[in-house]
C-alpha cells in the first residue's frame, strides 16, 4: 500500500519594490539601515563617516536578522540610496512602474529597493504569537500576584486601624468617665458657663464664626463645667479616631503602590 505526503507551507518568500522619501536632502553620507529596530546594513556606533559613504547601491544580506526560517525570517537584496542631489535623474526602476510623468526625486534623500526579498514570515507569525501569548500570561500572573498583595496589605491595614481605634475609644471613654472625679459637684457650683461661651464653641466646633458678642451671651447658660469637660473630652476622642482613620489611609496608599512595583 502506498501513502501520500501532504505539502505544508512553512513560510513565504516576498519580492517587493520600496521607495522610501526619508527627509530633507541631499546629505553627506549614510551612516546606517535600520529594519525592525535591527541594523540591517551600516555601523550602529555612530562612528564619523567620510563624505559620500553610502551614497550607492547597498548590498543587503541579512537572511537571519529577525530569526530566519525559524523565527521571524531576514532580508535580502539591494537597496539603491538616491541623496537627492541637484543633477539626480529619474529613476529607470521608478519610471517602468509608474511612468516617465514622475519627479527626479531632487533635494530630499530616498531609499530605492527594487527587489528586496522577505521571507519566513509563516513561521515567525507563530513564534510572535507564541511571545505574545507567553507575555499576555505574565502579565496576567503579575497582575494576579499584585490583587493579592493589596488584599493582604488591605487586611493589615484595616485590622491595624481597628485595633488603633478600639485603644482610643477605651482610653476615651475612661477619660470621660472620671470628669465626675476632676470636675466636682463644688466645681460646677464655683463655675458659670455663660451663654456667649457656647456659642463661640459651638461656632468652634462647625468650623464657623459666630454672630457678634451681645447682651444676651453674659447670662448664665444653665450648662455645668463637668458637661463641658465631658463634651472636649468627647471631642478629643473624635478627634484621635479621626487622627488614626487618616494615618491607615496613608499606610494603605503606601502599601497599595508598594504592592505594584
Amino acid at each position: 500500500m502506498g501513502g501520500s505526503s501532504k505539502k505544508q507551507t512553512v513560510g513565504y518568500r516576498y519580492r517587493m519594490g520600496l521607495h522610501l522619501v526619508l527627509c530633507q536632502g541631499p546629505v553627506d553620507a549614510v551612516q546606517e539601515i535600520q529594519m525592525g529596530e535591527r541594523t540591517a546594513w551600516g555601523d550602529a556606533n555612530r562612528a564619523p563617516l567620510s563624505s559620500g559613504h553610502g551614497l550607492t547601491s547597498i548590498g543587503i544580506n541579512q537572511p537571519y536578522l529577525f530569526g530566519g526560517d525559524e523565527r521571524e525570517g531576514g532580508v535580502v537584496g539591494t537597496i539603491d540610496v538616491l541623496p537627492g542631489g541637484p543633477t539626480q535623474m529619474r529613476n529607470d526602476y521608478l519610471m517602468s512602474r509608474l511612468g516617465s510623468a514622475i519627479p527626479a526625486f531632487r533635494g530630499v534623500l530616498s531609499l530605492l529597493a527594487a527587489a528586496l526579498l522577505g521571507f519566513g514570515w509563516i513561521k515567525g507569525a507563530e513564534h510572535v504569537q507564541a511571545q505574545w501569548d507567553a507575555a499576555v500570561q505574565q502579565q496576567t500572573l503579575q497582575a494576579t500576584a499584585i490583587r493579592e498583595r493589596q488584599a493582604q496589605a488591605t487586611v493589615k491595614v484595616v485590622t491595624q486601624y481597628v485595633d488603633r481605634v478600639r485603644v482610643v475609644r477605651e482610653k476615651g471613654d475612661t477619660i470621660i468617665r472620671e470628669v465626675p472625679v476632676y470636675v466636682s459637684i463644688q466645681a460646677d457650683a464655683a463655675c458659670t458657663i455663660n451663654r456667649g461661651f457656647v456659642r463661640l464653641h459651638d461656632g468652634a466646633a462647625a468650623g464657623e464664626l459666630p454672630e457678634p458678642a451681645r447682651d444676651a451671651d453674659a447670662p448664665a447658660a444653665g450648662l455645668a463645667l463637668s458637661a463641658v469637660a465631658g463634651t472636649v473630652a468627647a471631642n478629643y476622642q473624635t478627634c484621635h479616631e479621626n487622627a488614626e482613620q487618616l494615618r491607615a489611609l496613608q499606610v494603605w496608599a503606601h502599601e497599595m503602590a508598594s504592592a505594584i512595583k
